[in-house]
């Protein structure tokens, strides 16, 4: 099961810091992530992955952050998505930029 994630805020280095933490806390996966940085808001998209218990309770914390973090999150369940190819490989990437 996937999980879209879309947000709205201030700092993106803070969102993205909690944001990912929370997805790791919960064992799930980033499938995709996209983020851009205007003037004074940062935006971000991000398709989540794991079982179902685990977006559930993944979920339930994302209304904590928004309160915390004084930001908007919009979330879709997609019930039925492709499984990965298994000619795939994961791969992480670690970005340190200014």
């Amino acid at each position: 099961m996937q999980l879209a994630i879309t947000h709205i805020g201030k700092d993106q280095q803070i969102l993205m810091t909690e944001i990912l933490s929370a997805v790791s806390d919960f064992n799930c996966k980033v499938v995709d992530l996209r983020a851009t940085q205007t003037n004074s808001l940062s935006v971000g998209y991000l398709l989540i992955e794991g079982n179902w218990n685990h977006l559930a309770k993944f979920e339930n914390t994302l209304n904590g952050l928004e309160k915390r973090l004084g930001i908007k999150i919009q979330t879709q369940r997609i019930e039925n998505a492709e499984k990965p190819r298994p000619d795939c490989l994961p791969y992480a990437v670690e970005t340190l930029a200014i």
